[in-house]
């Protein structure tokens, strides 16, 4: 007796069954992708916050271990130069960037005032460029890649920023990847910005709608105590 090839069950998916099962993996894959890549950069952007935060803080804490007293403002104002170097010699860094404006040929960012290359950061809801004149005392680069800026000198508070995931990273924006701390020279202490605690800039904003160049220097004290800052980014 003949079995022809069509009766033979050979335990096997047909070619159709094959390609249903690959559309709708497929399908599942571009739903659930995209998110699943959100959460992980959001989470590498908390961590790189935390992180940042904390490397800062130490520096601080190992210079008046080494002198026996706080960094006070006598120590950095209009004095860039020494505060970064202060900086450098207790943080782990790749790459000294240069000083921004005054060194703008050499900066890891493009950093005058006069220039359109100073149009790098938003604020939080992208819906302006930040002052960089806030921004142009001194940069590095630490051995994780995350940005260190700072300012000293001018109508800007002394501070020290971190961008946690780099600048050829993403989303490049204040209270996002662009996280602003305080230097308090009075006890030599970090303080995240929007704080209240006197120095400056209390007012600095962290909102979905304000359009403000500052909107976004205001969330560091949110990014660092909110456990659900980062899953409502603008």
């Amino acid at each position: 007796m003949k079995t022809s090839i069509e009766n033979i069950n050979t335990g096997g998916f047909t070619l159709a069954e094959v390609l249903i099962t690959l559309g709708i993996i497929g399908v599942i894959a571009a739903i659930t992708l995209p998110s699943i890549i959100l959460e992980k950069q959001r989470k590498e952007l908390e961590a790189g916050l935390q992180k940042s935060y904390s490397s800062i803080q130490q520096a601080l804490q190992l210079y008046q271990a080494d002198t026996g007293t706080p960094l006070l403002t006598s120590d950095v104002q209009h004095n860039g130069v020494n505060f970064k170097k202060i900086l450098m010699k207790y943080m782990k860094y790749a790459k000294d960037c240069g000083y921004g404006y005054s060194d703008k040929n050499t900066a890891c960012i493009p950093n005058n005032p006069d220039s359109k290359d100073t149009r790098i950061y938003k604020n939080f809801n992208g819906s302006n460029y930040i002052n960089m004149e806030c921004f142009d005392d001194g940069q590095f680069v630490l051995n994780d890649g995350s940005l260190v800026i700072m300012n000293t000198i001018g109508a800007c508070p002394v501070n020290i920023s971190v961008d946690v995931n780099g600048f050829n990273k993403g989303p490049n924006r204040l209270g996002q990847d662009l996280f602003i701390f305080l230097f308090n020279g009075n006890d030599g202490k970090l303080y995240p910005g929007g704080i209240n605690n006197g120095i400056g800039w209390d007012n600095m904003p962290c909102n979905k709608t304000s359009t403000s160049w500052s909107n976004g220097g205001g969330c560091t004290v949110k990014a660092l105590t909110d456990p659900d800052f980062f899953k409502d980014l603008p």
